[in-house]
C-alpha cells in the first residue's frame, strides 16, 4: 500500500468512526471530531501532519463548537 493509501484509508476509518490497532481490533470510537482531536489517535495512528492538517481543515468547515 502506497503512503497515500495508507492516508485515504486512515482517513475512511475516521468517517467510520474507529480507529483500529495492528491487530484490526477497535482500540477508540467516537465521532469524527472526538477521533479527530483525540491525542492518541493523533499520536498513534494519524501522526502530526495529517492530523494537524485534519483539526484544521474541521474546524474550518464546522467551527471551534461544531
Amino acid at each position: 500500500m502506497t503512503p497515500e493509501e495508507t492516508k485515504q484509508r486512515r482517513i475512511q476509518l475516521l468517517r467510520q468512526r474507529q480507529a483500529y490497532d495492528l491487530d484490526g481490533k477497535v482500540r477508540v470510537s467516537g465521532t469524527v471530531r472526538e477521533l479527530v482531536f483525540n491525542d492518541t489517535v493523533a499520536r498513534d495512528y494519524l501522526g502530526p501532519t495529517l492530523a494537524a492538517r485534519l483539526r484544521a481543515r474541521f474546524l474550518a468547515e464546522h467551527g471551534a463548537s461544531g
